[in-house]
């Protein structure tokens, strides 16, 4: 009588630590879960993330909130308060307003920007994945060196300090499988070979 040696699946309701789960007809849960991992994977590369534009979303959030918090706890009755009220939802605005331009106008499409090498460089990933669409494309670009100002951060996110770049697009049935569980060495395996891509352009 013969052993099976047929490995059971884990079991779905409870994932192993860092397995990550998806709706595989979400196609921007997808695009997020994919996203998220790239970050992990160039820290495991080595790479260091330069946090700049998430501590700026960060605060530009916390003083959103703080605000909002503040127009409902003044001591003020209504409508004594309402210049206090129409001035707290004018600071909220434009917290908010000034978020939203940085991720429409500045981040776009950026999921991870390293700080500098020891000749300046950075290393700018972008992805790239159409609602309802099954192609998920990942872009590296080898960044110029930027000034620490806030305009020099900003053009860092720009194509305009670009020095190379290298792209590729695979379909997302590499990496998630029919359940929808992420298979991160299909993931690995793009994003190194886009990497080489860029670096080859460099030499």
């Amino acid at each position: 009588m013969t052993e099976n040696t047929e490995k059971k699946p884990f079991n779905i309701t409870k994932l192993p630590r860092g397995v990550v789960k998806v709706n595989v007809n979400d196609s921007k849960a997808i695009r997020h879960a994919l996203d998220d991992k790239l970050q992990l994977l160039m820290v495991e590369k080595g790479y260091v993330a330069d946090n700049w534009m998430s501590n700026w979303k960060i605060a530009l959030g916390m003083a959103a909130i703080i605000v909002a918090i503040l127009c409902h706890v003044v001591p003020v009755p209504f409508p004594e308060n309402r210049y206090i009220v129409g001035t707290c939802c004018a600071l909220y605005a434009l917290f908010s307003g000034v978020m939203q331009l940085l991720i429409s106008y500045v981040e776009k499409e950026v999921v991870f920007l390293s700080k500098p090498d020891d000749k300046g460089r950075r290393v700018r990933v972008r992805t790239h994945m159409p609602n309802f669409s099954a192609e998920y494309k990942v872009i590296v670009d080898i960044v110029s060196e930027v000034s620490p100002t806030f305009s020099g951060r900003v053009k860092a996110y720009t194509t305009k300090t670009t020095i190379s770049t290298g792209q590729l697009t695979a379909s997302i049935g590499q990496f998630f499988d029919d359940r929808g569980v992420l298979y991160t060495p299909g993931l690995m395996k793009l994003l190194t070979d886009v990497l080489g891509l860029a670096s080859k352009k460099t030499q």
